[in-house]
C-alpha cells in the first residue's frame, strides 16, 4: 500500500522533518541525496534549518523513483 501524494504549498518553506511527515522520505535519505547531488540546493539558508520550497520539493519528488521494501520469505 503506497501512502496518498503529499499536498505541498508551493511558496511554504519545508523543514526535512516535514517533508518527511509528508511523504515518508527520511530525513536521512534527505541528507544524503544532498551530499550525492540528487536533492536540490536549499531555498531558504537564513536560519540554522535546512528549509525548500513546497514547489521545489513537489519538483524534487516528481524526478525520483519510488522505492519499495520487498517483504522477506
Amino acid at each position: 500500500m503506497t501512502a496518498p501524494p503529499a499536498t505541498l504549498e508551493p511558496d511554504r518553506l519545508y523543514t526535512a522533518k516535514d517533508i518527511e511527515q509528508l511523504t515518508g522520505i527520511t530525513a536521512a535519505t534527505i541528507r544524503a541525496d544532498r551530499h550525492k547531488d540528487r536533492w536540490p540546493a536549499l531555498d531558504d539558508t537564513t536560519s540554522r534549518a535546512h528549509r525548500w520550497t513546497g514547489a521545489t520539493v513537489a519538483q524534487a519528488l516528481e524526478g525520483r523513483r519510488a522505492y519499495r521494501k520487498t517483504e522477506e520469505r
